[in-house]
């Protein structure tokens, strides 16, 4: 992604890899694989982080922030 091309008006961001993400009673009815992995509307990632605000930290240090995507 060239920043030239963003329009400076709009937030971006660029995903690079989401998990569907289902709640216990989804799971229950989905029972295939492909059941599961089509007609998704709601995905999931996970990105480390430090209280600190530090890009690095001890592992008593680390957390990690689950973002939902609906």
């Amino acid at each position: 992604i060239n920043p030239k091309d963003l329009d400076s008006k709009y937030a971006y961001i660029q995903v690079t890899h989401v998990t569907p993400f289902l709640e216990e009673k989804e799971l229950l009815e989905r029972k295939t694989d492909f059941e599961r992995s089509h007609n998704i509307r709601r995905f999931v990632f996970e990105m480390p982080f430090t209280i600190s605000g530090k890009k690095q930290g001890g592992i008593e240090e680390q957390c990690k922030r689950r973002t939902i995507l609906t």
